[in-house]
Parts: C-alpha cells; sequence; structure tokens
C-alpha cells in the first residue's frame, strides 16, 4: 500500500462526534439511561481525549488504497459544551480535557441559549474559522478534516473542494454517515474511523487505550471509582460489540476482563472503607469514656454489630491496615500492640498521653 505525509488542519463537529462515540460505547442517554456510574464517567472522561490524540496524530486511512501520514498543524473543537450529556459529570471539565491534547475548543456564544436551540451554532461556527484559515489566514495546510456525521456540512465541504484546492477529507464514522457523503466524495476523501480493523479502528484503539489508563490509575491509587454489579453488565456488553470485530484473545478482550475482575476488589475495598470509618468514630467515642479498647473487643464485639458481612480473619486482616495504613493520620490515637497469635493481631487502643 502507498503512503504519504500532509500536513493537516482538523475541525471536529464535536456536538455530533461526541454524541456518535456515547452510542457507541453504549453510553447514550436515553429511557433506560440518564446518568453514568462513577466507573462510566472516568472511563469516558479517558476516552475522549484518547480518540482526540489518535485523530490529531494517527493515520488517515482512507478507501483510497493508501495510508496517509498526517503533520497535524492545528486541530479545532467545536461544540455548545454546556449542553453535551453528562458534562456536569465530568471534572476537569470536557473544554479543559480537549485543551490538554493540544486542541483549540470553539464554544459558539449563543445569547440566552437553552438545550435544542440553535443547535447549528457549533457548525456555523465551525464553517466560518475553516474559511478565515484557509482564505484568509492562508495557514500551510495540504488537507483538510472535517470530522462529522452530520448532512449539515455536507455544502461547506462541496464549496471547499471547489474553491480551495485543497485534498478535503470527511472523518467520520461508518454505519453513521449521511449517505448523500457516500454517494458525493470520492472513497479517498472518507475516512472511516471505525473500520473494523484491530489496527486501524479507531474506535476500538480508543477503547483499548482509555482501558489501559484506566488500569494504571486503578493501580497507581489514583482513582477509586471501581465498577460495580451493573457495570459488570455493561461491561460485558461492550465485549460482545468489540468481538465482533476482534478476536476472544485480543488484548482488548483481556483490558476488559482486567477491568471486570476489579468489580470484586472494588467491593472489599468499599467494605474496608465502610469497616475502617467505624472503627475510627467508634474508638474516639469509646476512648473518651473507657480510656482504652483491646483487639479482642473490637473483633468479638463490636464486628457483629456493624453487619459487614466478614468474618473475624477478614475483619483481623482490614484492623492491621488500619493500624498501618490510617493510624498516621490520626495522631491522637495509638496503637500498643502485645503481639500475633495464629495471625491474629492482638494489642490495645488509646489515646496519645499528651504529658
Amino acid at each position: 500500500m502507498e503512503e504519504r505525509r500532509i500536513k493537516t488542519a482538523i475541525y471536529v463537529d464535536f456536538d455530533n462526534i461526541y454524541g456518535a462515540l456515547l452510542s457507541i460505547y453504549q453510553m447514550a442517554p436515553g429511557k433506560d439511561r440518564n446518568e453514568l456510574s462513577p466507573f462510566q464517567a472516568q472511563l469516558l472522561k479517558l476516552l475522549i481525549p484518547e480518540f482526540l490524540k489518535l485523530l490529531k496524530n494517527g493515520i488517515i486511512f482512507t478507501g483510497g488504497g493508501e495510508d496517509i501520514y498526517q503533520d497535524s498543524r492545528c486541530i479545532k473543537i467545536f461544540a455548545e459544551y454546556h449542553n453535551l450529556p453528562y458534562q456536569a459529570r465530568i471534572s476537569p471539565p470536557l473544554t479543559h480535557i480537549v485543551q490538554e491534547v493540544g486542541a483549540v475548543t470553539h464554544n459558539p456564544f449563543i445569547p440566552s441559549s437553552k438545550k435544542g436551540k440553535g443547535k447549528n451554532a457549533a457548525d456555523v461556527a465551525l464553517v466560518l474559522s475553516v474559511i478565515e484559515d484557509l482564505l484568509i489566514k492562508r495557514i500551510p495546510v495540504d488537507a483538510v478534516v472535517i470530522a462529522t456525521c452530520d448532512i449539515d456540512l455536507y455544502p461547506a465541504i462541496r464549496w471547499l473542494k471547489e474553491h480551495t484546492g485543497l485534498s478535503i477529507i470527511l472523518a467520520s464514522f461508518e454505519g453513521r454517515i449521511n449517505s448523500i457523503y457516500l454517494r458525493t466524495l470520492n472513497s479517498g476523501e472518507i475516512w472511516f474511523l471505525n473500520d473494523g480493523d484491530e489496527n486501524r479502528d479507531y474506535t476500538i484503539r480508543t477503547l483499548k487505550n482509555g482501558l489501559s489508563a484506566y488500569l494504571n490509575l486503578i493501580e497507581n491509587g489514583d482513582i477509586n471509582a471501581y465498577p460495580n454489579d451493573k457495570d459488570l453488565k455493561y461491561l460485558e456488553g461492550l465485549k460482545n460489540i468489540v468481538t465482533e470485530k476482534v478476536s476472544l484473545k485480543s488484548e482488548l478482550v483481556v483490558l476488559i476482563d482486567k477491568v471486570k475482575n476489579l468489580n470484586r476488589n472494588g467491593k472489599e475495598r468499599d467494605v474496608y472503607v465502610v469497616f475502617k470509618e467505624k472503627l475510627i468514630k467508634g474508638l474516639r467515642g469509646w476512648l473518651v469514656k473507657n480510656g482504652y479498647a483491646k483487639t479482642g473487643l473490637i473483633i468479638k464485639n463490636w464486628l457483629p454489630r456493624w453487619n459487614l458481612g466478614i468474618d473475624e480473619m477478614t475483619a483481623n486482616q482490614y484492623l492491621k491496615k488500619v493500624v498501618e495504613e490510617e493510624l498516621p493520620r490520626h495522631p491522637e490515637i495509638v496503637f500498643e500492640c502485645q503481639g500475633e497469635k495464629d495471625g491474629v493481631i492482638i494489642g490495645t487502643f488509646k489515646f496519645r498521653s499528651t504529658n
């Protein structure tokens, strides 16, 4: 296959592309979904920059029989960001996430704009920016990439083809692109971002990179958004979709299974957090009245009343973890260890002496 390198300017109809990504990754709002779980919100936060990085720096795979290597001179992202689904669940804001990958955000100003009003504002801003860059600023590029599935930009694309003398490439999703584009553009002018090949499909590569980033954050303790039971069904749904394109032994399927296995770790973590919180709170109240608390009291007396569904050996492991990791954050409480017997820690909690 031939390959060539070109200088590109990329313009993204993000209102449209973001909605397509939500649908592809089964996060689109609907009657059965009006909110994301903490895990899904974290995953979406990671998927967006991964997709934009691929769009900015990746190879353009067209149907024209060649791979086009990009030297991207600019990437501009157009959207009414405040109206995008789930934007309130993502922190830092989507505009910051987009800017961190080196893209320029454009949020068209519409007085008294409400959701669903002025729906073409981002499209108009995109077209005006392209015309300004190409015909007024005359930025030195060989091709313009416009990312959208929306037919609203079709007249602008046709006009740019006729009047700029540049290659105009439509980046879109197969199965979501308007049929008019398919009838009027050459195969070399359409860049399908989801062509089904594991190495060329940007939706697969984005998901792979996003899940890898998520696992790294969990491993480093930077986030604690573990998948819950509903997320297991969500991940299984993703797995069913991607296995239509990749093998069951692919790296992406392995990553999905690794994330699913975190559900058990998340449950254990959640129980430990409750144990830790109840123990510290209980110690503070008890020590004020009684001066000390032995580990036997905690395991035999307090634990059954907490209804955590864990046995004494598990509680003992949690107790050790609290002593090693949590007590340094509470210097007013000290633990005097008398030793261990059969793996069970024995000792006494007290308030630190002020003498």
